[in-house]
């Protein structure tokens, strides 16, 4: 179980995610992007994750410096559309999808 917390600030909102047990993470927006928008997802002790892509038509990646984390999509090939997530790693599983 996850829950957010959402401040707003100068740069823009900074999200926090708690978990109980696990460090708090923070995602805040890139403010300066010549592409589509990019998200910095911190988490402690780790690598900070990147999120980037078009995320109103859920087409986005969950990158590290190592690669890619995760893919987000519309799955269309049923009776009706459903978000689908590619997981390429054992990352933290409920983070990517908060």
């Amino acid at each position: 179980m996850a829950s957010i917390e959402v401040e707003t600030g100068a740069t823009g909102p900074l999200y926090k995610i708690h978990r109980p047990g696990l460090p708090l993470v923070t995602v805040t927006k890139q403010l300066f992007t010549f592409q589509e928008p990019k998200f910095i997802v911190d988490v402690p002790g780790l690598d900070d994750i990147e999120a980037q892509g078009d995320f109103t038509i859920y087409d986005y990646e969950f990158r590290r410096d190592s690669g890619l984390i995760a893919r987000v999509f519309i799955d269309d090939s049923g009776q009706s559309p459903t978000i689908g997530i590619d997981l390429e790693h054992k990352d933290d599983r409920l983070l990517l999808l908060v």
